[in-house]
């Protein structure tokens, strides 16, 4: 079956009515509310069916917003990884950094401290070094570590 075809299932289209509901039949990145709406994964796992992603990783974006995504993901992805493996991080690096970011969910706040403290880190520290301080941190439920109230979703809509 085409990805086509699965984003033509009952199951998909239940899931994405879900979504555009939440978000208010609204484009999160340039609140457009009139520009045709499409429900955009922010990532993607082989083999998952597009109807079995948490709602937490789906967002509504108006089409030019999606197109832009879509266009800019490659390039972003590629670039954090090359600064990564510029520093000397290897793949077991990396899975550690992807678990960091999985293991997040418990706090809405983490993922957002996560990016400030990689663009940090980048230039300073070992990375998994600070993240487990900083994680450690946040799961001890530590208030000080975070650097605003404002879900992702809601700072994407802001821009």
């Amino acid at each position: 079956m085409s990805y086509a075809e699965l984003l033509r299932d009952p199951r998909w289209q239940k899931k994405r009515l879900e979504i555009m509901e939440r978000d208010g039949f609204v484009c999160q990145i340039c609140a457009s509310k009139t520009n045709t709406l499409t429900v955009h994964h922010l990532y993607y796992e082989k083999g998952r069916m597009p109807w079995d992603y948490q709602d937490e990783s789906l967002v509504t974006l108006c089409v030019d917003c999606h197109q832009a995504e879509q266009e800019g993901m490659y390039d972003a992805q590629n670039g954090l990884i090359c600064s990564l493996r510029n520093k000397g991080y290897d793949n077991g690096d990396l899975e550690d950094l992807a678990t960091a970011f999985l293991n997040c969910k418990e706090n809405p706040h983490t993922l957002n401290n996560i990016v400030d403290i990689l663009r940090n880190v980048l230039l300073q520290e070992p990375i998994l070094k600070y993240l487990n301080t900083e994680l450690s941190a946040a799961y001890n439920n530590d208030p000080s570590i975070f650097a605003g109230d404002i879900p992702i979703r809601e700072k994407r809509a802001l821009v």
